[in-house]
């Protein structure tokens, strides 16, 4: 598979056209609304919203990490009842969120 464009990422442009560039300006994609017309803002909206997440997802996925070695070591008793398999649902998690990643 080929690698992504290097993060991070930013969001340029106006008038209902929307690029998401490189931190150096190197384009990557357009929003543009339907026609060319973005009268809802929407193009602006999903350009902003693809970028943060894409921007945040390395250290998304580094929090996850960090907090499931919090519930490994207290198998999850502080919150329930009962000792829960926290290694197999997490990993499971990250699994699914690493493939949607990887999948766009």
């Amino acid at each position: 598979m080929t690698a992504h464009t290097p993060l991070p990422w930013k969001v340029t442009g106006s008038d209902g056209i929307f690029h998401i560039v490189t931190i150096d300006g190197d384009d990557i994609i357009r929003c543009i609304g339907i026609n060319g017309e973005d009268t809802l803002g929407r193009s602006e909206a999903n350009a902003r919203f693809i970028v943060t997440a894409c921007n945040c997802y390395e250290k998304l996925v580094q929090a996850l990490e960090e907090h499931s070695i919090y519930f490994l070591a207290t198998n999850g008793e502080e919150l329930f009842d009962q000792p829960l398999n926290w290694e197999a649902i997490l990993l499971q998690e990250i699994r699914e969120a690493e493939d949607q990643f990887n999948a766009s």
